[in-house]
């Protein structure tokens, strides 16, 4: 890997841990589904937003943005990251940084305003990290869990 992607992906870590480290809140996680491997089935059961208020991101979700965001075939893109109350990221390694049980990120996906994906990456388990991907509804107000497959057509340019 070149010095160049060593360093973009560096500080692409380093802000989000600082992004995480602004600030938690005393109110408790949302729960996420029983099944720790199995993503939930909606994106409105992950923890991203206010319960009961699609699209509204629940404050102890932090926006961050990498210092060298990769362009995605002009997309948007929104990323937040969650860490539960009291925890931090352990980077006493320098490439092996140790993310808390229940660490949450997600990054969502839109062109022209229209939300078409949104994944998720949540650390369900001390040595398991669960991967999902949710495409979003007509409506603009959920988002399903996409196949294993993916969804033909959903993000073509």
């Amino acid at each position: 890997m070149s010095n160049v992607a060593l360093r973009a992906a560096a500080a692409a870590v380093l802000s989000l841990a600082l992004a995480a480290a602004y600030g938690t809140s005393r109110r408790s996680s949302p729960v996420l589904a029983a099944d720790e491997s199995r993503p939930p089935a909606r994106l409105s059961e992950t923890g991203l937003w206010v319960s009961g208020r699609p699209g509204i991101v629940d404050s102890r979700n932090r926006p961050f943005a990498p210092q060298y965001p990769l362009w995605t075939d002009g997309a948007a893109k929104r990323r937040f990251v969650y860490l539960p109350e009291g925890a931090t990221i352990d980077a006493s390694a320098d490439h092996a940084w140790e993310f808390p049980v229940g660490t949450r990120f997600w990054k969502e996906f839109s062109f022209g305003g229209r939300k078409v994906e949104t994944r998720m990456l949540w650390k369900a388990t001390r040595e398991r990290w669960v991967v999902a991907a949710y495409v979003w509804n007509d409506d603009q107000t959920d988002a399903v869990l996409a196949p294993q497959a993916g969804v033909a057509g959903v993000a073509e340019v």
